[in-house]
């Protein structure tokens, strides 16, 4: 079959774009993210922008964290409240001003780590100036006042910067909240025994849900999810290491439900970490219950066997079933 010739090719796709309404991200992404050798300039000019972007912030930044440390003292309350509480306010509204321009939108969301950095430190200046008693409850409305700023600011910006900011907000909230319950009632350490394992397992669970709502196709990855599914994953399987004395029999059923969601979420997160947990498991196993009546050669030699097994295994299943499935 005779070849049509580039030129009226690349109308024919052109008419095709045209005529359905195709974005360039979405004709990007089924051609594998194939980029055209005329924009490479464009596209190094825009990776420099963003690294100077990214050390530009970070220079700033440490700064005024070293210029406020230097003047603290003589700056007072109400020069202490400016710099943090006032700063952080005008960051905020900076980041959400910016936002309009796409050009700077890189720069609106440095204006919100700025603001997501300051604006506690405000918050507690002006705290530690009222000599709050309990702490601890303060702290619980503190970062409930966030979660509620950050998470009404994802409608506006629309990337993953406020997203983080809530997770990390969120996350405070159910620490905070689970220090006060063990706080109010002290005796429920002795009723659940390894209740801070169940509540480690509680967070692993939430942070692998809400990973699913944060995507990450193939042609766009999605840093925020990756982040949720290496916390939720780390969380739960190190919470099953946790447990004083049932850890030896939840930890391996645990850790294959965990290579069995690593094929259904085709995460290779999720296989080395599970992969990661097996070796320890059979560590810990190895050495608790084989090293006294095998000795130490014997059982560092089935240690390190038994390492570039499943080191072997690994690789060998996630060409099998993750990257094949992609």
């Amino acid at each position: 079959m005779e070849m049509e010739p580039k030129n009226i090719a690349l109308q024919r796709i052109r008419e095709i774009v045209s005529s359905s309404g195709l974005s360039k991200e979405e004709v990007l992404s089924v051609l594998g993210g194939v980029s055209v050798a005329g924009n490479t300039s464009s596209g190094f000019h825009f990776n420099i922008v963003k690294i100077l972007y990214f050390l530009g912030g970070f220079l700033a930044l440490c700064g005024v964290v070293v210029f406020v440390s230097q003047f603290w003292e003589d700056l007072g309350f109400p020069g202490q409240v400016l710099v943090t509480l006032g700063f952080g306010f005008i960051s905020y509204v900076s980041s959400l001003l910016l936002n309009s321009y796409k050009i700077a939108s890189l720069a609106s969301r440095l204006a919100l780590v700025f603001s997501a950095i300051l604006l506690p430190l405000g918050v507690t200046v002006i705290l530690n100036e009222m000599s709050i008693s309990d702490w601890l409850f303060t702290s619980l409305w503190m970062a409930i006042g966030f979660f509620v700023v950050y998470f009404s600011t994802i409608k506006i910006l629309q990337n993953d910067v406020p997203r983080f900011l809530t997770i990390v907000s969120g996350t405070a909230v159910f620490f905070v909240s689970v220090a006060l319950f063990v706080r109010e009632s002290p005796s429920i350490l002795e009723t659940i025994r390894d209740f801070y394992s169940y509540a480690f397992i509680v967070y692993g669970v939430t942070c692998l849900a809400l990973s699913s709502l944060f995507p990450s196709p193939v042609d766009s990855r999605r840093p925020l999810n990756s982040l949720l599914v290496f916390v939720g994953t780390a969380t739960f399987l190190g919470a099953l290491f946790s447990f004083s004395e049932i850890w030896k029999f939840v930890c391996l059923p645990g850790i294959a439900i965990f290579f069995y969601l690593s094929i259904t979420m085709r995460s290779r997160i999720i296989l080395t970490l599970s992969s990661v947990a097996l070796m320890g498991y059979i560590g810990r196993i190895t050495t608790e219950y084989f090293s006294n009546s095998l000795g130490w050669p014997i059982t560092l030699m089935i240690l390190g066997l038994s390492l570039i097994g499943i080191g072997y295994a690994t690789l060998t299943f996630g060409k099998r079933y993750i990257l094949t499935s992609r």
